[in-house]
């Protein structure tokens, strides 16, 4: 019996195995129900968990590889090479690119010449990353290698902006910031769809996680953040906020848990260290998702700082804070689109500005309302569950493929 069921060829900039939460959860647990899926990834080098034998979900990867550059090189343009074979020969129903800026422009003009509807899923602007990163360069005197990233930027703006997105059917992107940041570049707007990082509720769940008993807290409170702290975070601004407010609470720690290099965490030892608090601060690096989310559990107040300084950061729609919410945290963030957005909704939380000063008087403020009541964190996990669980954002995805792809030719 034939399958009638939607194919979709999906290339991604991710890698294999998948640890997105929106293709591991989005896709592979709920729209590979209603789909047959195609995943076209590089291999990570990294070892993870395998993603579960799915008879409705196929990968193309490239042969696991040992050699350098130029290898790795041949090896994906082989992988495309076979990908877009493979996209002659199945003729899939959807063709979707993911965070590719020229890749996608190359599978864009294959789904014009079979006629099928191409997709384009943003959820990051690439080619402000690009950007960002020539700054970075040029300001450590590294003009070659800013030049280069300036490039990719400027062409990957060219490739997508005019265009991928004028020849794709529909477009994904991460937030309604971004929605309007694209639209505004001159793409039509009802042929995009706004879809949030969500959240598995069974996962996130403090009724099941038993609280941390690491002998780094003892009897004090602490303050907690998970995630990264790369430079572009700035991160020594929420971190010498954190300082000032320990300073007045000695019987207190600051926990970061995240994979960081020296340089990185050296910046938040500096920030502690300014304020006579390093002593305070307690680094731990990458766990497992049970084990960091213990630690939430035993954390007085969590921290969610996410700056606004560019459209590359204001567009996202950061995944901590929802994390933390899920969990019944207290946590201070600061004035973010989205953060404002879930903030409002669920109440569990303190917005400030991004200033050391904010984030005092926010963890001030998040100290002084207290545990958030079990009344409050039902509400909240309801809101979660009706607007941010991936449950529901599938559905919004289905309802885009049915209303701009499905049947059409």
């Amino acid at each position: 019996m034939n399958d009638t069921r939607t194919s979709i060829f999906i290339v991604t900039k991710d890698k294999y195995p998948p640890f997105r939460v929106d293709i591991t959860e989005l896709y592979l647990r709920y729209l590979s129900r209603d789909y047959r899926l195609t995943f076209v990834m590089r291999r990570d080098e990294d070892s993870r968990p395998q993603p579960q034998p799915n008879a409705n979900v196929d990968y193309l990867l490239p042969p696991a590889h040992t050699g350098g550059r130029m290898s790795r090189f041949l090896s994906g343009f082989r992988l495309h090479i076979a990908g877009i074979k493979r996209i002659l020969r199945d003729r899939p129903d959807i063709i979707q690119c993911r965070d590719t800026m020229f890749l996608a422009l190359v599978y864009s003009l294959v789904a014009l010449l079979i006629r099928r509807p191409f997709v384009y899923w943003m959820s990051f602007p690439m080619e402000l990353g690009n950007l960002h990163r020539a700054k970075i360069y040029f300001s450590r005197r590294a003009p070659w290698k800013g030049l280069l990233q300036l490039g990719y930027g400027c062409l990957g703006f060219v490739s997508l902006y005019l265009i991928v997105l004028r020849l794709a059917r529909h477009i994904f992107v991460q937030s309604d910031q971004m929605k309007k940041d694209v639209a505004a570049l001159g793409i039509d707007e009802t042929k995009i769809t706004a879809v949030p990082m969500g959240i598995n509720l069974d996962r996130f769940n403090p009724d099941t996680i038993p609280a941390s008993t690491d002998p780094i807290y003892g009897n004090r409170q602490s303050v907690f953040y998970s995630g990264t702290l790369d430079p572009s975070r700035t991160m020594e601004v929420p971190s010498a906020g954190v300082a000032r407010f320990i300073a007045r609470h000695r019987d207190m720690i600051f926990v970061i848990a995240g994979r960081a290099t020296p340089a990185e965490r050296d910046v938040v030892r500096r920030a502690m260290r300014q304020h006579g608090v390093e002593d305070h601060l307690v680094l731990l690096d990458h766990m497992p998702l049970e084990d960091m989310l213990s630690h939430v559990k035993h954390a007085s107040v969590c921290l969610a700082p996410y700056p606004v300084y560019s459209r590359m950061l204001r567009s996202a729609t950061p995944t901590k804070l929802v994390e933390y919410l899920a969990m019944g945290k207290r946590t201070v963030a600061n004035a973010h689109p989205d953060q404002v957005f879930l903030l409002d909704h669920t109440g569990l939380g303190v917005v400030t500005d991004f200033t050391a000063e904010g984030f005092e008087a926010g963890l001030q403020r998040a100290f002084e309302a207290g545990e958030p009541s079990p009344e409050d964190i039902s509400k909240a996990k309801h809101w979660l569950e009706n607007n941010r669980s991936y449950r529901v954002l599938s559905g919004l995805v289905t309802d885009a493929y049915r209303a701009h792809c499905t049947g059409a030719r």
